[in-house]
């Protein structure tokens, strides 16, 4: 694993402090939510155009799916769906814990299967 590169507990650390400031904000006074505006929306457009590497962008995309819990929209949700599935074939299910070290592959492997990207072993 580079050390450069995000591992999946921090980026999902991080994701996750971000949806937090965003529903911070959104208690501090009168903001109403918009139909389709989740804090994990916000998050993960705060990471856009951050990441190169697929590993980096899969988990990110996954990361986004599971803070959403489908309360995205159905739109948003397939083309998430569609982005990792083509990050999955980029990356190699099988090449995680290369690309990331054991805990972290356990976790991305862990969520992959919730959302239904690989077989439930």
């Amino acid at each position: 694993m580079s050390t450069d590169q995000y591992g999946y507990a921090r980026l999902r650390e991080e994701f996750l402090a971000l949806t937090y400031e965003y529903c911070r904000s959104k208690a501090r006074g009168p903001k109403d939510w918009v139909v389709g505006e989740t804090a994990a929306g916000f998050a993960r457009d705060q990471f856009d155009d951050v990441f190169d590497s697929d590993i980096e962008k899969l988990m990110l995309e996954v990361i986004f799916l599971v803070a959403a819990a489908g309360r995205e929209p159905p739109d948003v949700r397939r083309s998430g769906i569609s982005r990792a599935k083509i990050l999955i074939q980029n990356v190699g299910a099988t090449n995680l814990v290369g690309l990331l070290g054991e805990d972290d592959a356990s976790e991305l492997r862990y969520d992959l299967k919730i959302l239904g990207l690989t077989s439930r072993e």
